[in-house]
């Protein structure tokens, strides 16, 4: 099926779709349905209900994982976007491969994009991105691959997860919560951007570890326990939210296996020992690296409020995540500043979302005696979705739909097995051969049908960061940073561009969507600073050196500096350009553009040590620029020492034989 992706029109693309989907209607209406409808007695009815064999529960996971994988598989062809570039696409250690992986393993998580400090560590999510470039390098295909994969892997072990925790005594929960896991369009930012690997790894390894507790409770093999706990590790390792794991495996032993609370807690004591291990290499790897972290309301809408009202905004944005999990209708990569109009408890969306949380949680405890598999599934939403909720801690982001990933199995669990109980008459019921069931799944196809054509469509937004911006600043034209992330996409399509008239018009959609951005936060050095290139490139030098002038008075920005000394340079103003390209240099010692040009300065003035210290350490962070070889070898040659131009013209002209002349 894959192999006719690459080979039929665009417009057959749906057949892929289809073929699938009516396979997958099939399967949820027979895979627990008996062949023989004659009455039975009710000895024989009540052992089927217990293990219903007419459809061998191996072949249905295989199908379900492959009905997630054919899903997205209209993301196989698709380029980088959004984080991908700060991670993998524009990140110098991930694109050193198997090289970089001793530099992934001990610095922060951007390290290799950015000169400043973080706070994030998440070195296994690195190492498999790395072992990916070496595979083939700058190959988006490669990433999206695994990512559909690994996708499919997980949907295959949440359906043996959820029969485990019911002791195998049922199809329909682990079926359609699967079936409606892999269909769901809020996944689509995770499997679609190569980026989320990290959460992709963090719920699978997760999953592994949970899934191999319980089979230790069956055999008490201490190999079992490790591998478990081992399983623990790559997930903390993969992404921090791992930790919320901790509290969900008590709950497993307390809701599905009878035991006590003190004694599930020293059943998985054991767990504490992974999530030490990585928070003590976390420090030393970050200790000497971070500082405290100045959030943006630019990327959390809700620290621009104070005191209480961060808490009812907060409650207002988990509202969205329950709206989003439930009906998907408006799918968006940000959130921030403005989109939401975000007021505290003032705005009803606080109380709204406060209510439901409530409602949620009032459930739990009547339902508490009763241990249902509601309210495990309401319980693990909470653990899951607490540390990005911005009420235990103020993270980078007030919304996030990856940030749903792991919740919605939580959610999806409740779900699922709510509806099975409204629709059955009691539990001893012959559900299956019930007029009820037919209702039940009804509903399921209905969500089904409405999860899967949504996320087939959203994937195609994903196709590059232009495709996703444009389709974005549209479902939210009031977030600042999707106007300017937009502004940015067009502003490279402009210098891209061949015909004047497209040029224009990309230019001037730029600039249209910086000043938005910009009046929407007036102090958005980047959207300033990026407006002033976009009139740069209109030929308007004196609007571009104002706004320069104006982004750095707000912020000292590496690249605005570059940018600056780009202008001064082109009128012969070589010491003013030395100065912004040092400054920028200082900076950001990585930036390869202003140490090139800085370069070039050196060269012009006959400084040629210097010029060529500019250029060697600029091919440390872009080894296979062909041009910084060129210029270095041009250096030693004007020096006068052609022996040591040799090799770097050799080099340049085995990169970019046009260079040769």
């Amino acid at each position: 099926m894959i192999f006719y992706y690459f080979l039929i029109p665009k417009y057959n693309l749906w057949i892929i779709f289809l073929i699938p989907l009516i396979f997958l209607i099939f399967l949820i209406l027979t895979l627990v349905s008996k062949q023989n409808k004659q009455p039975k007695p009710t000895a024989t009815i009540a052992a089927e209900n217990k293990e219903p064999t007419v459809r061998n529960p191996f072949w249905i996971a295989i199908f379900i994982g492959i009905f997630a994988f054919l899903l997205y598989s209209n993301t196989l062809k698709h380029s980088w976007a959004l984080d991908d570039f700060s991670v993998i696409k524009k990140n110098y250690v991930t694109q050193q491969g198997i090289a970089g992986i001793p530099t992934l393993l001990t610095t922060e998580y951007r390290f290799g994009y950015w000169s400043s400090p973080g706070s994030l560590y998440r070195p296994l999510s690195l190492v498999v991105l790395a072992l990916e470039w070496q595979l083939s390098n700058d190959n988006p295909a490669v990433g999206h691959f695994l990512n559909c994969f690994l996708f499919a892997l997980t949907i295959i072990l949440i359906f043996y997860l959820i029969r485990k925790l019911l002791n195998n005594n049922d199809l329909i929960v682990p079926s359609v919560v699967s079936i409606l896991f892999a269909a769901h369009p809020i996944h689509s930012e995770v499997v679609a951007n190569i980026k989320s690997l990290d959460e992709i790894l963090m719920l699978l390894f997760s999953l592994l570890a949970f899934y191999f507790l319980l089979k230790f409770d069956e055999n008490k093999k201490i190999s079992t326990l490790v591998t478990s706990v081992f399983c623990y590790v790559l997930a903390m390792f993969s992404k921090e939210s791992a930790i919320t794991f901790l509290a969900i495996f008590p709950l497993v032993f307390i809701f599905f296996r009878q035991k006590s609370v003190l004694d599930s807690a020293k059943i998985c004591a054991i767990y504490l020992v992974p999530v030490l291990f990585f928070l003590i290499v976390r420090h030393q790897v970050l200790g000497v690296q971070t500082s405290a972290e100045t959030i943006s309301p630019l990327d959390n809408a809700i620290v621009a409020l104070s005191g209480f009202d961060r808490i009812g905004a907060a409650f207002a944005m988990l509202g969205v995540y329950l709206q989003t999990l439930l009906l998907p209708l408006n799918l968006v990569s940000e959130y921030g500043w403005n989109a939401s109009k975000l007021v505290g408890w003032s705005d009803w969306r606080a109380i709204a979302g406060l209510l439901a949380h409530l409602g949620l949680l009032a459930f739990v405890i009547k339902d508490w005696k009763r241990k249902s598999v509601i309210s495990f599934g309401i319980l693990f939403y909470f653990c899951t979705i607490s540390i990005s909720s911005n009420i235990l801690i103020t993270i980078g982001t007030n919304y996030g739909e990856r940030l749903a990933y792991a919740p919605s199995f939580g959610f999806l669990l409740a779900f699922v097995a709510a509806l099975k109980t409204y629709f059955s008459n009691t539990i001893d019921t012959d559900f299956i051969h019930s007029p009820r069931f037919k209702a039940f799944l009804a509903v399921i196809v209905v969500f089904c049908l409405m999860y899967c054509i949504k996320t087939f469509i959203r994937n195609k937004d994903w196709k590059d960061s232009f495709t996703l911006y444009k389709q974005d600043v549209l479902t939210a034209p009031n977030c600042a940073k999707l106007n300017y992330h937009y502004a940015l996409e067009q502003n490279l399509n402009g210098q891209k561009a061949t015909n004047p008239t497209d040029k224009k018009q990309c230019f001037d959609d730029a600039i249209l969507h910086f000043e938005k951005s910009i009046a929407l936060f007036p102090a958005y050095p980047q959207a300033i600073g990026e407006l002033g290139l976009a009139y740069y490139y209109i030929g308007n030098l004196d609007k571009a050196v104002e706004n320069y002038k104006k982004s750095l008075d707000l912020s000292q920005d590496a690249t605005v500096y570059s940018n600056l000394g780009t202008v001064y340079f082109q009128q012969n103003k070589l010491a003013e350009a030395k100065t912004v390209y040092e400054k920028a240099i200082q900076l950001n010692t990585r930036f390869v553009d202003a140490r090139r040009n800085l370069g070039v300065i050196f060269a012009i003035t006959k400084q040629f040590p210097q010029a060529i210290e500019q250029f060697t350490e600029a091919i440390k962070y872009e080894p296979k620029a062909a041009i910084l070889y060129f210029y270095a070898g041009s250096a030693y040659r004007d020096s006068g020492d052609e022996v040591r131009a040799k090799p770097f013209f050799d080099t340049a002209y085995s990169l970019n034989p046009a260079l040769k002349k």
